[in-house]
């Protein structure tokens, strides 16, 4: 599925302004900014790398070029900048055109012809190449660069500083620069004559405008080593670098790159022909499963991972294990995803898997659900035609000491299993779900005692050991508590009689009766604790009280507390965060429970194939190509948050391929069986 922006749209300023690209290496660096490369944000840049010790983590290297073309008609600015009270240059870039296939290209009308632009990162490389073609043009043109240095880590903001080196050198096919100590070299290349004049000159107050309604700082200084110049000939191609190494062929890198990524979209365009529903949902499931792959990366020191979402999210257990079905299993991707499985079991710690993984690779233990997501994982990859053996040597003994653990208890965090097998967990201060937002320190959503979800995937872990022991001939464990007592315990716990759905969490303070999407895995984990009644009346109340197309509201519209619209600062965000605002990565939860209660049948199809028909569209609202991290809750329904989520991608689908086994196979589809 290629996405394409013609003129009409190419005009519109705020369109451009509020849509975003991203390119990825594999790596954990990125380049992105919005479609008019003019940056919003101070995670934008063209060159942000993910880099290992001393410095740990992603930095802003290259923020951007300036870009300009000199020739008959003067000269004209390719990219916008936003200064205080000022978005230069006035009037805009002359773009006529913007399509997203392998990579993004912009198209631009200068001296009489076309002028196009692409960005492409090689992946496992710290670069990025930008390619320029010129044509229909009478004469040649002249290219100015103009290479905007931060060099600084991609959560803070740049001023200018005497610490900053402005010494130029030569290299092969350009120059490099090394701007400050401890920090890699930055070397500039160009696969043709390249002419360098030395600048060594700040630009201040570069204004971030998604920063400033974010209530964060958002202005900055950028340093400027030299100015490249670079002639463009009608019909020829001009490719030009930036990277942290230099590049032998530039010309070669380019091709071998995107012959990888054509190889990688006939794949996915094979798959998705095999898993989507329909045709009209084959070009939304291979742009899905293309998008999912720049969540997979190796880290500096070669250890793979999910990354939970660009620009701002890193290594966070909860999301791997919500994400990795999508991203990886069902995305053909199964030997991937199964190694960063194999990597969290080696950080287990008394039956806790970590919650976040700091890019110094330290890791904080402060969730209770990441490891029972971990169940789900595996069964899903098994689903997926994952190798059961594996399973039994490589991850079975770190899922015997999870259950293990769990069952023990523990006071950091708090956990504790009752006589019943239940979970409770927390305590008033702490927030141990996904759910989790604070303000001032003080839980938005406070969900400590016994979870709903927490205890649903708890009774999932259960069965699935039971099922995995006996299929393993293991008769050196048996679970904790039987899950027929477990069951038992949690419809008394959870169900509301009155109001036919469960509680969300119960505890010495009562019991909380708000509608949340958390009932949902109750109902969509391969093993319910619930009778098939309350399955069907849980479904009917989320159906109509929560459901939209951009997956579930996370409170019931109109309760106490809840928050139609994301937006404002950070205190104002984090207060809608988990109260009302639409959570994509529930659309997955929400398909299968609702194809299964109704038995797949044909009205149950087509409402999820109808709400599933907008996701075509939200490729090219936001982060084009991809799925953002939370929607509002009412109309008209604005994407917010982060512009690739790792859980969004994955769950939305995974929603897709469950309605294309529907509508083929006609039953419901059980996963998770050994």
């Amino acid at each position: 599925m290629n996405i394409h922006f013609k003129a009409e749209n190419c005009r519109n300023l705020p369109f451009l302004q509020h849509r975003e690209w991203l390119e990825t290496n594999g790596r954990g660096g990125y380049a992105s900014s919005t479609l008019l490369d003019c940056h919003t944000r101070k995670y934008h840049g063209l060159l942000v790398a993910n880099l290992g010790a001393p410095a740990h983590g992603r930095h802003v290297l290259l923020s951007k070029f300036e870009e300009s073309v000199h020739g008959a008609d003067g000269d004209i600015l390719l990219t916008s900048t936003q200064f205080p009270g000022a978005l230069v240059p006035v009037p805009p870039p002359p773009l006529v055109d913007f399509e997203l296939a392998e990579y993004p290209t912009w198209t631009f009308a200068v001296a009489g012809g076309c002028l196009r632009r692409s960005v492409l990162m090689p992946q496992g490389r710290d670069t990025v190449l930008l390619r320029f073609t010129l044509d229909e043009a009478a004469a040649p043109v002249i290219l100015r660069l103009r290479p905007f240095l931060a060099y600084r880590r991609f959560h803070d903001l740049m001023r200018e500083n005497g610490a900053v080196s402005a010494a130029v050198q030569g290299c092969a096919g350009g120059f490099q620069v090394a701007p400050y100590a401890g920090m890699p070299s930055l070397f500039f290349q160009a696969a043709q004559p390249m002419r360098w004049t030395p600048a060594g000159v700040w630009y201040r107050d570069f204004e971030y405008l998604e920063e400033r309604d974010r209530g964060y700082p958002f202005r900055e200084d950028l340093f400027v080593p030299a100015l490249i110049e670079l002639e463009l000939t009608p019909g020829a191609e001009l490719l030009v670098s930036a990277g942290t190494a230099p590049v032998e062929d530039l010309a070669e890198l380019w091709v071998d790159e995107v012959d990888r990524r054509q190889k990688a979209r006939r794949c996915a365009l094979d798959l998705a022909h095999d898993v989507a529903p329909g045709p009209e949902e084959v070009a939304v499931t291979e742009r899905l499963i293309l998008a999912g792959g720049q969540l997979l990366i190796h880290t500096p020191d070669n250890r793979p991972a999910c990354l939970a979402g660009y620009h701002w999210f890193e290594d966070w257990g909860r999301d791997t294990m919500i994400a990795l079905p999508g991203v990886a299993f069902h995305a053909g991707r199964l030997d991937a995803g199964f190694a960063i499985l194999e990597t969290f079991t080696t950080r287990e710690r008394r039956g806790f898997l970590p919650n976040y993984i700091n890019p110094d690779g330290s890791a904080s233990y402060n969730s209770v659900d990441a490891s029972l997501w971990f169940f789900w994982s595996v069964q899903q990859y098994l689903l997926a035609g994952g190798d059961l053996k594996r399973v039994r040597d490589r991850l079975w003994p770190v899922m015997r000491r999870i259950v293990d653990g769990y069952a023990a208890g523990s006071a950091d965090p708090v956990l504790r299993m009752d006589a019943d097998g239940l979970l409770a967990a927390g305590t008033p201060e702490t927030q141990l779900t996904w759910m989790d937002a604070r303000v001032d320190g003080v839980p938005v959503t406070p969900r400590w005692g016994y979870a709903v979800e927490i205890n649903a995937l708890w009774y999932n872990a259960l069965c699935f050991c039971s099922e995995l022991a006996k299929s393993f001939r293991d008769k050196t464990w048996s679970p904790p508590v039987a899950p027929v007592v477990v069951a038992r315990a949690f419809r008394q716990k959870f169900w509301l009689a009155d109001a036919g759905y469960l509680a969300d969490v119960v505890n010495d303070q009562g019991v909380d009766r708000s509608l949340r999407p958390n009932q949902i895995f109750a109902v969509s984990l391969p093993h319910s604790p619930l009778t098939r009644l309350q399955q069907e009346a849980i479904m009917e109340k989320a159906t109509k009280y929560l459901a939209t197309a951009f997956g579930l509201r996370t409170l019931q519209s109109g309760a106490p507390g809840y928050h139609e619209h994301y937006a404002g600062a950070g205190r104002d965000r984090d207060q809608a965060y988990h109260q009302g605002t639409v959570w994509p990565w529930l659309m997955g939860a929400f398909t299968e429970a609702y194809l299964r209660v109704h038995r797949n049948s044909k009205p149950a199809r087509e409402l999820v194939r109808l709400l599933l028909h907008i996701w075509r569209d939200h490729l090219a609202a936001a982060g084009v190509g991809s799925v953002s991290e939370v929607v509002d809750a009412e109309m008209p329904f604005r994407p917010n948050g982060c512009i690739a989520q790792a859980w969004s991608i994955g769950e939305v689908l995974r929603a897709f391929i469950l309605l294309g086994q529907a509508d083929r196979k006609g039953v419901a589809w059980h996963g998770g069986k050994a």
